[in-house]
């Protein structure tokens, strides 16, 4: 005989009592957000076929989404991730070190410097969840560095895109 268990009702998320923001913090989120644009656009503009280039496509759309989504109040210190406004499921979109492997159209200089763009944003969250304070003031710049790196290697290409970035 088999027995399968009831899956329970998901629990209310938890509510979170009104915060102060971090010195500095809407600057960050912002510098944050400009640089996932220009990685997103650096993405889009690298060589690839037009009906299933998933890099320039999906890809690009969850760099853009997770950059522009992060929250220092979405953090769980218990277990050193927390979401920092980016869900698992996000998360695993940009988990592309496999499936990057297999792209042939990728010179393995870029296949790097995609793996470069995409291990920095997924670090984000985790930095949030280390320690806010410290990540808005130091470590989420220094990861924007990585990702304007990547996109300097193709100047002008996502640039081009938001002149007013620059």
């Amino acid at each position: 005989m088999t027995h399968y268990e009831l899956s329970r009702p998901l629990a209310e998320p938890p509510v979170r009592p009104p915060r102060e923001p971090f010195p500095g913090e809407d600057e960050a989120l912002a510098s944050v957000a400009a640089a996932g644009r220009r990685a997103a656009d650096w993405l889009r503009s690298l060589p690839g076929p037009e009906d299933d280039n998933w890099i320039g496509g999906d890809l690009a759309e969850a760099i853009e989404e997770a950059t522009r989504g992060l929250d220092p109040a979405d953090c769980d210190n218990a277990d050193r991730w927390g979401d920092g406004g980016v869900p698992e499921a996000l998360r695993e979109r940009l988990d592309v070190a496999w499936p990057l492997a297999h792209v042939g159209w990728l010179s393995p200089r870029h296949k790097a410097l995609v793996l470069a763009v995409t291990g920095s944003v997924l670090g984000m969250p985790k930095a949030l969840a280390n320690d806010p304070g410290t990540a808005l003031a130091e470590e989420l710049p220094a990861l924007c560095a990585v990702l304007d790196s990547a996109v300097a290697i193709s100047p002008g290409a996502a640039l081009a895109r938001h002149p007013q970035e620059a």
